[in-house]
């Protein structure tokens, strides 16, 4: 028996020659877009900030080229510069012995009276100080218990004892005195 047949309709769409182009023109106008965008894009942008860096190292060792040459390190100092250094390393060292002594002051003053103001004369080599105190006892105190402490007192001499002579005192109101100390 033979098998009825069945007309079976085969209807090809082909495509035509302009999609495929089309098609093709799309995937290479995709490709080339994304070569831009991912690679030479990220390229161009790493070159800029190499020809920058360089251009700032130039900038620097020029800069490091010009401070060099302004200073000189073969150069030895002159008599007077040297006479210079050594009196002002001097007049630091003596300086700070005043600091200090303003510092044992200070400590001191703390205890018995608030100090208003201070100064230094180092050509006179005094310490003048405007005190107040609640009472006229309290002001006498510290002035007792500083030169007992840093006065130079027959039998008790040491480094730590720099008061040349008793304080002065001046009375500018009842409670409030300006007292000056001489050092060595």
């Amino acid at each position: 028996m033979r098998a009825k047949e069945i007309p079976i309709l085969f209807k090809l769409n082909r495509v035509y020659r302009r999609d495929l182009v089309a098609k093709n023109l799309l995937v290479l106008s995709f490709a080339l877009v994304s070569f831009f965008f991912l690679i030479y894009m990220p390229y161009i942008s790493y070159q800029q900030e190499i020809t920058l860096a360089e251009k700032t190292n130039n900038n620097l060792s020029n800069q490091l080229y010009l401070i060099e040459t302004e200073i000189s390190t073969d150069s030895t100092p002159s008599i007077m510069e040297k006479n210079y250094k050594d009196a002002y390393d001097y007049l630091l060292t003596q300086d700070s012995n005043v600091h200090s002594y303003v510092q044992d002051i200070l400590l001191i003053a703390s205890d018995y009276v608030e100090i208003s103001n201070y100064s230094v004369d180092s050509s006179l080599k005094k310490l003048s100080f405007s005190l107040s105190g609640a009472t006229e006892s309290e002001i006498n105190e510290f002035l007792i218990a500083t030169f007992e402490s840093y006065g130079n007192i027959p039998g008790k001499s040491s480094s730590s004892r720099w008061m040349t002579l008793m304080p002065e005192r001046i009375n500018i109101s009842s409670s409030k005195v300006e007292v000056i100390f001489y050092y060595a």
